[in-house]
């Protein structure tokens, strides 16, 4: 655990709905959900459930972007989309790739942004998921 306590594994679902609502606080608490995510990174991987780990390290890139971090931005992307490959997860893979494009748009590597994007509204127009496309291009923008 992050914050060295000891807290029983939740059931995934149970998982997924503290991420749902740590998510749905990132951008006014960033610093106060931060240990949450972290524990909820931690939790996930204890439980072997990639795809939650995977989604708690991109939200908690969402924090760190909110405080300014950005080449811990970069590391939590590339590390969920490492996850996201191996299992598959494409909506995930998407999420990671724009995460990658803002950390990396943010500390000046701006063609590497615009590559991690392009993949990135790439797979979300295949996916058809048009609330992505319309994250990246504003990203883009």
């Amino acid at each position: 655990m992050h914050n060295g306590s000891v807290v029983p594994l939740p059931a995934q679902s149970t998982l997924q709905r503290q991420l749902d609502a740590l998510e749905a606080r990132l951008v006014a608490a960033p610093e106060e959900i931060e240990a949450a995510l972290h524990d909820l990174v931690s939790l996930a991987e204890r439980a072997g459930d990639i795809q939650a780990q995977g989604r708690a390290l991109v939200i908690l890139s969402g924090s760190l972007f909110h405080q300014r971090r950005f080449p811990e931005v970069v590391r939590k992307n590339e590390l969920a989309l490492e996850l996201a490959r191996r299992t598959g997860d494409r909506g995930l893979e998407s999420r990671a790739l724009d995460g990658l494009g803002i950390g990396k748009q943010k500390m000046g590597l701006y063609g590497q942004a615009f590559e991690h994007y392009t993949q990135s509204l790439q797979l979300s127009r295949t996916l058809r998921d048009h609330l992505s496309v319309v994250r990246t291009l504003s990203h883009l923008a």
